[in-house]
């Protein structure tokens, strides 16, 4: 029987996840299947890291489900398909911050869905996107190097609105600059994901979901 882990990567937005979790548990009620909702919070004071924080939810709940969700808190599905992907899956194509337009045609971020094997076997996300961008694009390059074809589920979601005060241009530009540098060495992905995780974590049981504290250092590129 299949269950899905949504892993949602998260630090400082409790009045988003106050939203999110009853949410996404009435909205995925109608899955035939189980399904449980993983935070993974950032507790350390480093740059926030996105796909850390997605390979850490992913090796701490994968024995306990068959395929994954990387979800973005602030993003509240209205119509989107959640069952058992064949190949690595987009679904947030259609978000109200932009205007329900597709961002561009390589879009892959904010909601995805994949199988546990095809995560383990693209070495799930790069660590060395801290700060914001590229990480999804980095993501994408991942699947198409090992060969997986991808689709996409065009979901409709309702974006929380949300600030991003600890932004730079240059920490942007930083991701860009790495994600243009790897994009095509293939090597790259197999010394930098799952395979190279470290970290400390604490567990909670809540109501609704898991709630895991974890701390890693800051990955350098």
């Amino acid at each position: 029987m299949d269950k899905l882990a949504v892993i949602v990567p998260y630090r400082n937005r409790e009045n988003h996840l106050k939203e999110f979790i009853p949410h996404m548990n009435k909205f995925l009620s109608s899955l035939p299947h189980e399904f449980m909702i993983t935070i993974i919070e950032q507790d350390n004071s480093n740059k926030f890291n996105r796909g850390t924080l997605i390979n850490i939810g992913f090796d701490l709940v994968n024995d306990e489900c068959t395929y994954i969700s990387p979800h973005d808190v602030d993003l509240l599905p209205e119509s989107a398909d959640y069952s058992r992907p064949e190949m690595p899956t987009h679904l947030a194509a259609y978000r109200s911050q932009s205007g329900y337009n597709l961002e561009y045609e390589g879009f892959f971020g904010g909601v995805n869905l994949f199988l546990n094997e095809h995560f383990h076997l693209i070495n799930g996300f790069s660590n060395f996107y801290s700060g914001y961008g590229a990480e999804d694009d980095d993501l994408l390059m991942r699947c198409i190097k090992k060969g997986l074809n991808y689709t996409r589920r065009p979901g409709r979601y309702t974006s929380l609105p949300h600030g991003y005060e600890n932004i730079t241009d240059d920490m942007v530009q930083k991701n860009k600059n790495y994600y243009m540098k790897t994009r095509n060495n293939i090597s790259s992905m197999d010394d930098d994901g799952l395979s190279t995780l470290k970290y400390e974590f604490d567990r909670e049981q809540k109501e609704g979901f898991v709630h895991f504290k974890v701390r890693f250092e800051e990955y350098s590129k």
